[in-house]
């Protein structure tokens, strides 16, 4: 449910094209949109997020501000990914 996208259109206040899963973006920092993620890109790159189905959250923080550069972002959520796959997957506790 947190990560059901619940709008998709033009931004309210910045105008471009966006994705809302209830306030949050259901996108990772990579790109994708696997149905189980939800979290927030700031505009300096910094980026916080959860992936339901593995348990795992992220949280980037800059301390440098290089607007709308999400290389970092990217980098540590695909290093998550990868560590993921290797533990088997999904950790998530049932």
């Amino acid at each position: 449910a947190m990560a059901a996208i619940t709008y998709q259109g033009p931004d309210a206040v910045m105008g471009v094209e966006s994705t809302w899963a209830l306030g949050y973006s259901p996108a990772r920092p990579a790109g994708m949109f696997p149905g189980s993620v939800f979290g927030m890109l700031g505009g300096n790159g910094s980026a916080a997020f959860a992936d339901i189905d593995s348990g795992t959250a992220v949280a980037v923080m800059r301390n440098r501000c290089s607007i709308g550069d999400f290389t970092t972002a990217a980098r540590i959520d695909h290093l998550v990914m990868d560590a993921s796959k290797q533990l088997g997957g999904s950790s998530r506790r049932r």
